[in-house]
């Protein structure tokens, strides 16, 4: 048990820290062709993600770039949200660059979660509002949709086997569970977390939980993962809701 959860705080935590780039998220698809456009060349490593979130009538984009080469003179990158049927458009902004990454963040009251393709595009500073070139395009990622499959169809999904390892774990009188958990916050306590790099993180245990069920490992390793999840998670949660 201490070898995996060892194992799995690197992963969310160590590995990757703030940044958004785990192995298998990027959901962003460089289609330069290695061209040159505007004057540069995108490069091979350029990888990118985009996500939705939709809740309480918030609507959120985030999207993420690594390793972009930056545009020429006054040229900019700026983010597109495309609703593919019947076709529409929006603009999400222009794009910061922050800590060696582009970044896009976006919000509205208006539910735009049939916008479903990103597009990010290399823009001339003219003024006119229309798209200029194409560097990345892809499906976002829908995080609100995630978020309704639920601990007790991730539980249905994984088996008895799992469901009775974490209702047992979620007992506050389970010596192994409180362990765990102290375990965890001693390390947690050790990290620079800002609110940010939580709600990262939480995301990321999301997705493997999604993925869990279709892991080829055995019911017992399936089992602990879920202990290490639920507490790791829970610790988060509780960290990002001093900070607040």
């Amino acid at each position: 048990m201490r070898n995996i959860f060892l194992t799995m705080l690197a992963l969310f935590v160590a590995s990757f820290g703030a940044s958004a780039f785990a192995a298998g998220e990027y959901n962003l698809e460089n289609v330069t062709d290695g061209q040159t456009v505007r004057g540069i060349v995108t490069s091979s490593s350029a990888v990118g993600h985009a996500s939705v979130w939709y809740t309480e009538g918030d609507f959120k984009l985030h999207a993420a770039f690594k390793d972009l080469t930056d545009p020429k003179g006054d040229d900019f990158y700026e983010g597109w949200l495309v609703q593919r049927s019947p076709f529409k458009f929006i603009s999400t902004g222009e794009l910061i660059k922050s800590n060696g990454k582009y970044i896009n963040d976006f919000t509205s009251n208006i539910d735009y979660r049939s916008y479903d393709f990103y597009v990010l595009t290399l823009e001339p500073n003219d003024g006119d509002p229309a798209p200029a070139d194409h560097i990345f395009e892809g499906t976002v990622l829908m995080k609100d949709a995630m978020m309704k499959k639920d601990t007790h169809m991730m539980k249905k999904e994984a088996g008895d086997t799992m469901m009775k390892s974490e209702d047992k774990m979620m007992k506050d009188d389970n010596p192994k569970r409180k362990l765990l958990k102290t375990s965890v916050q001693d390390r947690l306590s050790k990290i620079n977390l800002s609110i940010r790099k939580i709600e990262i993180i939480l995301e990321r245990i999301e997705s493997l939980e999604q993925r869990l069920p279709t892991l080829n490992i055995s019911d017992t390793k399936k089992s602990q993962y879920v202990e290490i999840l639920t507490v790791l998670k829970e610790v988060l949660l509780e960290k990002k809701a001093s900070m607040m």
